[in-house]
């Protein structure tokens, strides 16, 4: 009966001692990026957002509802910098797409019918760079059924401080 014990222990403690294979751990490169980190100098309420980061090498922005807490994370199109050596002078957009309920009108009739909505969302930074003080205006678009529905409209604008940093990012 003892044989059968130590039989049984060393019969488990070879199963348990190859059955569990080390598994390779994929290496993570870390590299530094440049951000350009704008924080909202605005009077603001509680809701509204703390600062925005711009990764622009990587078409990513990053808006902050606090300084350690983010809201969104957002896909950056079309962005351009015409900046000169005394000033910023940036632009960029965010585009979201949605389905929404749109009425429309047919021989007095009024219906709901579900379309696509193209929401392009345009920020526009002016700041100098000496100070590293400026403003964010953001315009928004609407676009139902790749049709404008009118002019750009201001939806926020921001005082803002400007500053250069450099985060790591995974390669």
């Amino acid at each position: 009966m003892k044989n059968i014990f130590i039989l049984l222990a060393l019969c488990f403690s070879l199963l348990t001692s190859t059955s569990c294979q080390k598994d390779a751990w994929e290496e993570v490169e870390l590299g530094k990026t440049p951000v350009l980190f704008l924080l909202n100098t605005t009077e603001k309420s509680s809701d509204e957002v703390y600062g925005f980061s711009v990764y622009y090498e990587l078409n990513s922005l990053i808006l902050w509802q606090t300084q350690y807490i983010t809201s969104s994370g957002e896909e950056i199109e079309e962005y351009s910098d015409s900046s000169t050596d005394e000033d910023y002078h940036i632009n960029f957009k965010i585009i979201a797409e949605t389905i929404e309920k749109v009425e429309t009108e047919n021989e007095g009739t009024i219906n709901e019918i579900e379309k696509k909505v193209v929401y392009v969302r345009t920020y526009v930074l002016k700041a100098t760079k000496a100070t590293g003080i400026g403003t964010l205006t953001v315009y928004e678009q609407k676009q139902v059924d790749s049709e404008e529905t009118g002019d750009s409209t201001l939806i926020e604008e921001y005082e803002v401080s400007v500053s250069k940093q450099e985060k790591y990012k995974t390669k």
